[in-house]
């Protein structure tokens, strides 16, 4: 099996690793500073944060949540919002369902949205040269029974077939390569093992469309801000997006994207993405965690926050 590993640390210095939790936990107890700003999923990187905080204030950085996805309070979802002290959510939707869901730990928390959007550094990737068809980066699952039922928004089977049919190509760079992602190269996908991150966002400038949802409806799509959606953007391509209404309503306003309700709609407006793409080249610098609204100037309010400082 392979897996996606995102070697930021030839990008920035100060990252490091861990084997196993007894390292993480010492790690976390050691690293310096006021502030231990910590990214789920899995949940129990929170909790463990939590355990060895001392008089450092915990930040839950929530880019994924098991209720969201599955209608379920886990207990480590529970104790991962306990264990904070603030929190930064991907999207409004997010914030609302999570914030009412676990109201009894996040009470009079501070709390802010920040889109997981692209650093400013990255707008100087070289695009590559262009090859035609629609490109999904991410998570993305063959239909095996317990993904069905857990997670059917990350199966593609009708999409792949149906784009096959219509002579559009699909390529794929899924999280991680095992045996049964064959399913969709035998649909006729196109499928490349998982890259580091800077190639990975080079190899995104190739293709027309970068897709956002999935033929199945589902609350996670929906309620969503993906990070794909920001690679997209700093890669330069449009955003095809497909039954996930926070970036249905994103790509509307920025005139950066289209939304269809069917691979027949696909096929009929494929050829939009010559116009789309002139608008995300002029647009695509606003859309930085350093420039944007939505971008790092929240993570610092919600800093000050749990310092005690005004904002």
């Amino acid at each position: 099996m392979t897996w996606k590993i995102p070697f930021l640390h030839n990008i920035y210095p100060s990252i490091t690793t861990y084997v196993d939790d007894k390292e993480l936990l010492l790690k976390l107890k050691n690293v310096g500073g006021d502030i231990l700003h910590v990214h789920n999923d899995p949940d129990s990187l929170i909790v463990h944060a939590g355990e060895v905080k001392g008089n450092r204030k915990l930040v839950f950085d929530v880019h994924d949540s098991n209720f969201v996805r599955h209608n379920h309070k886990t207990r480590q979802e529970k104790m991962a919002f306990a264990a904070a002290d603030g929190y930064i959510f991907p999207s409004e939707g997010y914030k609302d369902i999570l914030v009412e869901t676990f109201s009894k730990y996040v009470k009079d928390k501070p709390y802010a949205v920040v889109w997981p959007l692209c650093n400013e550094d990255m707008l100087a990737i070289n695009p590559l040269p262009r090859v035609r068809g629609i490109v999904y980066q991410g998570n993305i699952h063959a239909p095996v029974a317990d993904v069905q039922l857990r997670l059917p928004y990350r199966i593609y089977t009708e999409f792949t077939a149906e784009l096959t049919q219509k002579g559009i190509p699909f390529h794929i760079y899924p999280g991680s390569m095992y045996p049964e992602m064959k399913h969709y190269h035998n649909l006729g996908a196109l499928l490349y093992e998982p890259a580091e991150y800077l190639q990975l966002l080079r190899q995104l400038t190739r293709y027309d469309w970068g897709l956002c949802g999935a033929q199945v409806k589902h609350r996670q799509w929906n309620l969503a801000w993906p990070n794909k959606l920001a690679e997209y953007l700093i890669a330069g391509i449009p955003v095809l997006v497909y039954n996930a209404e926070t970036c249905a309503k994103f790509v509307t306003e920025e005139e950066v994207g289209i939304v269809v309700n069917s691979v027949d709609e696909i096929a009929e407006r494929y050829e939009e993405h010559r116009e789309r793409r002139e608008i995300v080249k002029r647009r695509k610098y606003r859309y930085v965690m350093e420039r944007h609204p939505m971008g790092i100037e929240n993570t610092i309010k919600v800093y000050k926050q749990v310092l005690g400082e005004s904002v």
